[in-house]
């Protein structure tokens, strides 16, 4: 529950329904291996518009939860969370990026979700070697019927950059359509940074092109590309081709 004394929240009353989406894992060995994971596999896309991307600079992990709603879930501590008596029904849709550098961020993070939903967050923020790793909890906008694609994670010197698509969900997967819900794509990357970076960015395609391949232990690479064997593929994609750049999340 969020580590403050405010009253419950209305999504705490509703978030039984929230779930985790599962645990990627990324390297960053020559080509651009990437993964995200969803609440139906793990399953990756590497972007391939424009020539090959620029690829991840450090090994990384990433799980991805949802809210029940489209409001954010997930604060840097007490005094950032919002106020209970503010009003709730407007949405926050814009992106929001966390970072925990130690287990005193670690410990003070606010969380309002499912009760689920929160323990896993946190079991994989616990799991984390402060040491040598540090958290990212990017927040943004999705719509139900979709499902995001985490493709790489550049960690430079006082900069972060991610990069995303999105693609619908299998025919056979629930959702609710026009349903707009919050997600949380928690990362640890395998650096440290001693304070909140002062450089933050990210893109997000509305399309992810090709097969989406399904690789052991999470490491995963887009078959297009040739870089690796699959071990499934599904080949779902949105017909629609739209980036948005830093700031917002579509």
């Amino acid at each position: 529950m969020p580590s403050s004394s405010r009253s419950i929240s209305r999504r705490r009353i509703l978030a039984a329904t929230g779930a985790g989406l599962g645990v990627a894992i990324a390297g960053c060995t020559g080509d651009d291996r990437s993964s995200s994971a969803a609440d139906d596999a793990h399953a990756t896309h590497e972007a391939s518009e424009g020539g090959p991307p620029r690829a991840s600079t450090h090994e990384y992990e990433s799980l991805q939860v949802r809210a029940d709603d489209a409001e954010r879930f997930v604060y840097q501590d007490d005094d950032a969370a919002p106020d209970p008596d503010a009003d709730e029904d407007t949405p926050s849709f814009r992106r929001s990026i966390v970072f925990v550098t130690d287990t005193d961020e670690a410990d003070a993070l606010w969380i309002d979700a499912a009760d689920s939903v929160e323990a896993e967050l946190r079991s994989f923020v616990d799991d984390t070697d402060f040491g040598t790793q540090t958290v990212a909890i990017d927040q943004r906008g999705i719509d139900d019927c979709y499902r995001r694609q985490l493709l790489r994670v550049q960690a430079e010197n006082d900069q972060f950059r991610t990069a995303y698509c999105q693609q619908l969900k299998d025919p056979e997967a629930a959702c609710v359509a026009d349903r707009r819900l919050m997600e949380a794509v928690v990362i640890r990357v395998e650096r440290v940074y001693d304070e909140t970076p002062s450089g933050r960015g990210s893109s997000e395609s509305m399309s992810c092109r090709g097969p989406i391949v399904h690789g052991e232990n999470g490491l995963e690479d887009d078959a297009a590309t040739g870089n690796a064997s699959s071990t499934e593929s599904t080949t779902n994609s949105t017909s629609a081709s739209n980036v948005t750049a830093e700031g917002d999340d579509r």
